[in-house]
């Protein structure tokens, strides 16, 4: 399954051969997914002997990646082969408590059609989420609120759906992953919303460290943490600070890539113009703007991994519900 995931598209022969099994096992362990989860499209164009059927991923069935912000929510529908079959991003009218965030979930998918088709779906959010269910944000207003209310919400509107949570930085840094980890194994992947945060891939891998690695908006600047002086700070004093930064990231990871995405789009592009004329020698590594929908993306892949790892080696360790 993971293989015609990152293939889109294969034959059992192909995926026999490829994982090193024999073809009898790789019939046995697809044949309770044929026609449901995994369809025949078409033959072979082999001219000599018996045409092989080209397998791919159905496309009746959806995951759902959002990322959750305290003036907005955005959300996409991917089906399984992680392609994007809509979006929207959701102002909210007001959000002052976690009952708040869910009739801004129910409203805004409420008119997604085949409910039941939804798989998975993975929420981005500023922090973490502990794993007896709390919040944990600097940023956002539900900080310490109990998700349960948010998971009841998504499971009434999507009863078949896993539902996750993960941190905004790290869904931006598993999309990054996901498309250009073959060739880059060290990225640092920094989201500024209201919040910061940072997302880190070493030797091809998402690193978190003891649970909450990449926590760029705690650390200490000017007797205050970066997150607070920020909001406070003038314009020319905040791409200042972002470049002195970015400079200490170079120097003390050595990535092989600097994404950076955030809400911030004027300062941003001051920051990569200026960081090109002060540091013309770091051509190794360029600063990246990825685009508004990344970390949606990211939630999306995250919650096709999940769901496939669900149903062949099983979930268990995940923080899944």
């Amino acid at each position: 399954m993971n293989y015609i995931y990152t293939h889109k598209e294969a034959t059992k022969a192909e995926i026999a051969k490829k994982l090193g099994v024999s073809a009898p096992t790789v019939s046995r362990n697809l044949e309770p997914y044929i026609n449901k989860l995994v369809i025949n499209n078409g033959k072979t164009g082999s001219k000599l002997g018996r045409k092989a059927d080209i397998l791919e991923f159905s496309n009746e069935n959806k995951i759902i990646g959002i990322q959750v912000e305290n003036e907005f929510i955005i959300y996409g529908v991917y089906n399984l082969k992680q392609e994007l079959l809509f979006s929207k991003k959701c102002f909210f009218k007001k959000f002052d408590c976690i009952d708040d965030l869910c009739n801004q979930l129910k409203e805004s998918l409420k008119d997604i059609d085949k409910k039941e088709n939804v798989l998975s779906t993975v929420l981005g959010i500023s922090g973490y989420v502990s794993k007896d269910g709390f919040i944990n944000s600097s940023a956002l207003k539900i900080n310490e609120t109990n998700i349960k209310k948010v998971v009841e919400t998504i499971k009434e509107l999507f009863p078949k759906s896993l539902i996750s949570f993960e941190n905004d930085a790290n869904l931006l840094a598993i999309k990054e992953k996901f498309y250009y980890g073959k060739d880059v194994k060290n990225i640092v992947c920094i989201y500024w919303g209201k919040g910061v945060g940072m997302g880190l891939i070493f030797g091809g891998e998402l690193y978190v460290g003891k649970g909450q690695a990449g926590e760029l908006g705690s650390i200490i600047t000017y007797g205050d943490t970066l997150e607070k002086y920020i909001e406070k700070a003038q314009e020319e004093h905040i791409i200042a600070e972002w470049l002195k930064l970015l400079r200490n990231i170079y120097y003390v990871l050595q990535p092989d890539k600097i994404v950076m995405n955030c809400q911030h789009e004027k300062e941003i592009n001051k920051i990569i113009t200026r960081w090109k004329e002060l540091y013309p020698d770091f051509k190794d590594v360029k600063i990246h703007k990825s685009e508004e929908i990344s970390i949606v993306e990211g939630a999306a892949i995250l919650a096709i991994e999940l769901y496939l790892k669900k149903i062949t080696v099983g979930i268990k360790g995940e923080v899944v519900y």
